[in-house]
């Protein structure tokens, strides 16, 4: 049952992956801690199976210490319960993956799911053997709320994050183009295994241009700044893939040109509406509890004509890197 070509086993493109792979969630069983266990594994499976599963016993050496975190925190009865739900599972399903691949033309696309709890079940299995044999740390103890440890389900988040991106803003008739960066801090929770909400500040800042002329002096740049305060909704919709909505004020600090005689630098400052969407990934949780996420981001900044001043529209489109903390054992 050995798999499919592998490539570099590499965190880095194991994170640009992530999305590609993680359309939608497997079969789950129904109640916890079953449920959490056997989704926090197929997470681990998956994450490994994005960059390359080769040899099912290098793969096992591998992913085991991220499926311990889990399985050392359910029951010996959870375990079982799980490993008897993913075999009728895969029984279900046409049970021997192997012939289930010959079977279809061996199309690996066509057995994804089927290969997927395959392989769950293959680490779940030593998983519990090493359980069974005292493994485990002492500081691991079976926890009869288990939610889950590769989630952010049931706990508190505080997130930081950071990118670029590229904006086009329009006002008065007038386009104009131009880039920055921004970081923000958001604290949260999350609802459960597929939604959650949060809050925090953002603060950025970039340069916009009137005219953009490739390989010729360009004008000196109008400096601007933002600060916001979104509410940024996140749904889970796959076993590492989120989608997320967010919206919320914004302050827009503008005409900061510097006189490149005096340096001096005028600004103005206007209240407005910050929209914003973005899809991404996130990886497996690290020993101290970061889960490292990465994101493709738009913005639509939205500020009206107040007070005579021009109202005026700017969309960001950029990429966003960050990690959320959360307390991931002791539940």
């Amino acid at each position: 049952m050995n798999g499919v070509p592998s490539s570099p086993h590499s965190r880095v493109r194991a994170l640009f992956l992530l999305v590609a792979v993680a359309g939608c969630v497997p079969p789950l069983p129904a109640l916890r801690p079953e449920r959490a266990l056997v989704r926090d594994v197929a997470r681990v499976v998956e994450v490994r199976g994005g960059v390359g599963w080769l040899v099912d016993e290098l793969e096992l050496q591998a992913v085991l210490p991220d499926a311990m975190k889990s399985a050392c925190q359910v029951a010996d009865g959870g375990r079982v319960a799980s490993l008897l739900w993913l075999d009728q599972e895969i029984t279900r399903q046409g049970g021997d993956v192997e012939k289930l691949w010959r079977d279809r033309g061996k199309d690996i696309a066509k057995v994804s799911d089927l290969l997927l709890l395959t392989r769950v079940r293959l680490v779940l299995r030593r998983a519990d053997e090493w359980v069974r044999q005292g493994r485990c740390p002492f500081w691991l103890e079976p926890a009869p709320k288990f939610s889950g440890v590769q989630t952010q389900g049931h706990r508190l988040i505080f997130t930081i994050e950071g990118g670029g991106r590229f904006t086009e803003e329009f006002a008065l008739g007038t386009v104009r183009y131009g880039g920055g960066g921004s970081g923000r801090l958001l604290v949260g929770y999350g609802l459960g295994e597929t939604w959650a909400v949060s809050t925090g500040g953002e603060f950025g800042g970039g340069a916009l241009f009137t005219n953009l002329a490739l390989g010729q002096q360009s004008e000196f740049p109008q400096l601007v700044a933002e600060v916001a305060a979104p509410v940024v909704v996140r749904w889970q919709y796959g076993l590492t893939a989120h989608a997320e909505v967010e919206a919320g004020p914004m302050g827009y600090i503008d005409r900061g040109s510097a006189d490149p005689t005096t340096g001096r630098v005028k600004a103005n400052f206007n209240w407005g509406l910050r929209l914003g969407a973005a899809i991404g990934g996130t990886y497996l949780r690290l020993q101290r509890g970061f889960i490292p996420k990465f994101a493709l981001a738009v913005t639509v900044d939205i500020l009206p004509a107040i007070d005579g001043k021009p109202g005026l529209t700017q969309i960001g489109i950029g990429a966003r890197t960050g990690v959320d903390f959360s307390r991931w054992f002791g539940f």
